[in-house]
């Protein structure tokens, strides 16, 4: 079974359109159901940020914008071929555009290993594994 995915994805910084995209990686446990990491590279100091946020911002995305907090998740305002990503690498935060179909793809892989709405059972089971070795 997979417990782990990875993907790739380019972003874009919003407001330097002639800049060299980042190669990020956006990783999915399924220890960890409610949450996806990406990792954001810094060109200037070869430093890689990581952002965790919950996987729903990014399934509801799609539609509308989401993320009230220090992640925000929308469709390109123009393109819909491209998503924009509100991300917390800077103390502002930093706007990036992704394209949307490598994203899906994704998220469907991540849905197929752990199904949107089934993680509770799977987080309470592996919660209940480990008290039980805690007790022992």
């Amino acid at each position: 079974m997979t417990t782990l995915l990875r993907r790739s994805l380019l972003l874009w910084d919003a407001a330097d359109h002639d800049a060299k995209p980042y190669t990020a990686t956006f990783i999915y446990r399924v220890c960890d159901p409610f949450a996806v990491r990406l990792l954001v590279p810094d060109h200037g100091t070869n430093k890689v940020a990581e952002v965790v946020f919950a996987r729903v911002l990014l399934i509801d995305g799609f539609t509308a914008p989401t993320g009230d907090g220090a992640v925000r998740v929308e469709p390109h305002i123009v393109d819909r071929d491209y998503m924009t990503l509100t991300l917390p690498t800077t103390r502002d935060g930093k706007e990036f555009y992704t394209e949307r179909r490598p994203l899906q793809e994704f998220v469907i892989d991540t849905c197929a290993v752990v199904p949107s709405g089934s993680e509770r059972p799977r987080v309470n089971a592996e919660l209940d594994r480990w008290l039980a070795e805690a007790t022992l």
